[in-house]
């Protein structure tokens, strides 16, 4: 099923002197189950293109549809909700007042459905998967900027939702959270069917992605299937055949 589809979307930013094309007639595809890959240099449009598929910046044209619902169709509320219960955003965050404890803040954003004892289960179950289960009692601003982008994935996944976004979620961290972390994805969409797009400017951040995209000049090159070990010959190939 496709989770995420982009149709031809566009952003520009409006400036003093010429204006900034973010994205340009960006198309693709997220299904269920997959983890897709965005590489591209800082100011590529990586985060612009995240916002957008978060309904949280709108397209100048073009179609964003989630699970088949175009995104900015929809009343402003609705699509609020839909990123509150659908969609789990891995970015900077900033803990309400009165959840300033790692812990408490990420039992804090669990679906209320869910039994409190599981979730006190899951949440152990993350900080220990994001290799932060001894800094669960730390306050958020205790943490370095590294630790924060990993609970951020925690934070992401305890929603249980059907897509994550990933903000180089991996930066700062050492070869062995990233290797967490990537493994800690690849369960989840295997064992949950979560979809998730993450974007980076390392491409060892992508090994084990269904799927990798180049964005350049807020275009997407060649998007196509790519296995693991392609991952990181990906860019070198690329700018070969430039």
């Amino acid at each position: 099923m496709t989770i995420l589809e982009f149709d031809g979307v566009c952003k520009t930013l409006r400036r003093r002197g010429p204006d900034h094309v973010v994205l340009d007639d960006v198309s693709f595809l997220v299904e269920e189950g997959r983890l897709v890959g965005i590489l591209g240099a800082p100011g590529s449009g990586k985060s612009m293109l995240l916002r957008i598929a978060a309904g949280q910046a709108v397209p100048d044209a073009g179609s964003v549809r989630f699970t088949g619902r175009d995104l900015y169709a929809m009343k402003v509320r609705h699509r609020d909700e839909l990123l509150v219960d659908s969609i789990g955003w891995a970015r900077y965050l900033k803990p309400p007042a009165g959840f300033g404890i790692l812990s408490e803040f990420l039992a804090f954003s669990a679906p209320p459905k869910v039994e409190r004892r599981c979730v006190r289960h899951e949440v152990a179950a993350l900080l220990e998967a994001v290799g932060l289960a001894e800094l669960a009692g730390a306050s958020w601003r205790g943490l370095t900027a590294a630790e924060q982008r990993r609970a951020g994935l925690a934070h992401a996944l305890i929603r249980r939702p059907r897509l994550v976004l990933a903000d180089d979620p991996l930066l700062g961290s050492d070869v062995f959270h990233r290797e967490q972390l990537q493994t800690l994805l690849r369960r989840y969409a295997d064992q949950h069917g979560i979809a998730v797009l993450m974007a980076t400017s390392d491409a060892v951040d992508l090994l084990g992605c269904d799927e990798l995209m180049m964005l350049s000049d807020g275009s997407i090159l060649r998007p196509s299937p790519r296995t693991s070990a392609e991952v990181i010959d990906f860019p070198r190939r690329e700018s070969r055949s430039a």
